[in-house]
């Protein structure tokens, strides 16, 4: 039986690893056998990563019959396309497992019919890649839609300096641009790009809507 792994990552040195880390050894991995990397996911070129999963001139840790545990999959990854390559490059070059906590039908480890298994797992992945793209073109409509109406009102500024009104943002991009920051999944500067907001204004708004939970509006003042 080969050996079982886990991968954490987050996207800043401010963010934490804790819940990951927690939720891998409750997976049964051992701390040591842990690999961590705080760095972007928007491709593979991450130090630890590397040393786990190796290239085919340069082989990591990882092992045919392995196992490679994630929390989810975003943790892997951002980069659908790239996901893609590694999980092949993973189970059928290299001959090891994977397995997202989060999300059972990616877990290539269930026992029965292997190809069965590696059909519904890549077919899976293929299905979530196609979503992933779908829910990104969504966001950037959102934003520049919020942005047009914004700029209609005469309320758009991307300086925001001291004085002037309040920038709007679209409701659904701001919740979404929040919720993948507080999760670790994007940095307080890809947070603000998202949103058309300097990093100052996007981390203070943040701040509000933590305080002021879910009825919070991202463009009313606060009293």
């Amino acid at each position: 039986m080969g050996i079982t792994y886990g991968y954490a990552r987050t996207s800043t040195i401010d963010q934490h690893l804790d819940r990951q880390l927690a939720a891998l050894t409750a997976e049964g991995v051992s701390l040591e056998n842990i690999f961590t990397d705080q760095a972007s996911g928007k491709d593979f070129n991450r130090g630890a990563y590397k040393a786990l999963v190796g290239t085919p001139d340069s082989p990591g840790a990882l092992q045919e019959g392995d196992v490679l545990v994630f929390l989810s999959l975003d943790r892997m990854g951002r980069d659908y396309a790239e996901i893609q390559n590694q999980w092949r490059y993973i189970t059928k070059e290299i001959g090891a497992d994977i397995k997202i906590i989060d999300m059972p039908l990616l877990n290539t480890t269930v026992s029965g019919e292997s190809l069965d298994r590696t059909f519904i797992a890549d077919l899976t992945l293929q299905i979530l890649s196609y979503v992933a793209a779908k829910e990104r073109a969504l966001i950037n409509e959102r934003i520049r839609a919020g942005v047009a109406v914004a700029r209609e009102r005469g309320v758009y500024d991307k300086a925001n300096h001291k004085g002037k009104k309040r920038q709007i943002v679209d409701t659904d991009a701001f919740e979404a641009a929040y919720n993948r920051f507080t999760n670790g999944d994007i940095s307080i500067k890809d947070a603000a790009a998202m949103l058309g907001l300097g990093e100052f204004t996007a981390r203070r708004r943040f701040k509000e809507r933590e305080a002021a939970g879910t009825d919070y509006d991202p463009n009313a003042i606060p009293a």
